[in-house]
């Protein structure tokens, strides 16, 4: 059998770079759900290099599945869904774009982005069929495809191990189809950690390191909480008197997107509160802790496909002190779950 990848595309949704399948002379494009949790329209591209902007319609988080409308594509090549039970046993595809985020150059150019794989089903589940075509990030939204051309599924996850892949059932998406359309729901988007290194600013600042975690509303409204300690607050406080660092903030923000794919760039206007805290060397030798506690406003621009960014704040103390604050952000692990 040929591999039907002309009815394969790539969807760019922020950094995230997935597969879908057209299912339908309209243009209607099924996916993955954490392929498109972030929010916002995602882009598409054919086989044959046509880009074009889609609508999520239809969302079913519990067995990972989503619908973009793309009036544009009508008349592209698509996918029949099979109505039959998958098979144990049963000779499959798996069709998207393994590993294929980055745009493969140099050796690898022609590879990665609309690969096909093959496999056998292993296991059929009531939500899922497991199967052992190797699927990797970029093969999500995907669809499995059996030896007739007929879609039997599309590509969820997979576990650590060998030939454990996973796909939603195809009857799972027809049931999703056979529902009323509606806009993408605001209340849904993704968690993500990150490390940060910063530096308050002023005679008494010092370098401190430690990890933000934020709760992103289809990737517009920004919810985060931070920490951090210093590397030698005790010892800089010896040597200078005084020290002072940002211990923790918790800040609500606005993110706007520049661009897709790997050259993604990202800004968050945000406020806030912020908690200073500080060590002084006194006359007797001893270093004593102090806190103040503030608010914050400031903005972040980072470069997600490059894992970096770069944060800059100013707060306002209610010991009547004022300071500007700068950090490094380091986007690692990056987004973790979705909701």
């Amino acid at each position: 059998m040929t591999p039907p990848l002309d009815a394969v595309v790539l969807i760019e949704q922020g950094v995230t770079a997935c597969a879908g399948t057209i299912i339908d002379e309209h243009g209607t494009v099924a996916t993955a759900y954490h392929c498109v949790a972030s929010g916002g329209r995602p882009a598409i591209t054919t086989h044959r290099g046509t880009r074009v902007t889609g609508r999520v319609v239809a969302l079913d988080r519990k067995n990972d599945l989503a619908v973009i409308e793309v009036p544009d594509l009508a008349g592209e090549p698509w996918l029949v869904l099979r109505t039959a039970p998958a098979v144990l046993g049963e000779e499959v595809w798996a069709l998207g774009h393994p590993m294929g985020a980055q745009i493969p150059v140099g050796f690898l150019a022609g590879t990665l982005r609309w690969s096909a794989s093959v496999g056998v089903v292993s296991a059929v589940g009531d939500r899922a069929v497991q199967v052992s075509a190797p699927v990797n990030p970029g093969n999500s939204g995907g669809p499995i495809v059996d030896h007739d051309g007929l879609m039997m599924g599309v590509v969820s996850r997979r576990i650590p191990g060998d030939g454990l892949g996973f796909a939603a059932r195809a009857d799972r998406l027809e049931a999703l189809l056979a529902e009323d359309r509606h806009p993408m729901s605001p209340l849904g988007g993704t968690i993500g950690a990150e490390v940060l290194c910063q530096l308050q600013s002023g005679a008494a600042g010092t370098i401190s390191a430690g990890g933000r975690v934020e709760a992103s509303f289809r990737d517009h409204l920004v919810l985060s909480g931070a920490f951090a300690v210093p590397f030698q607050a005790k010892w800089e406080a010896v040597q200078r008197g005084t020290v002072s660092w940002t211990s923790g903030e918790v800040q609500v923000g606005l993110r706007q997107r520049l661009f897709r794919g790997q050259g993604t760039m990202r800004f968050d206007a945000y406020g806030g509160e912020t908690w200073r805290l500080s060590n002084t060397l006194q006359d007797d030798g001893r270093v004593t802790p102090d806190s103040a506690k503030g608010l914050l406003v400031g903005g972040r621009l980072a470069l997600p496909g490059m894992g970096i960014g770069f944060d800059v704040g100013h707060a306002w103390y209610d010991d009547d002190t004022e300071g500007w604050r700068t950090g490094l952000v380091f986007t690692w692990p990056g987004t973790r779950w979705m909701f």
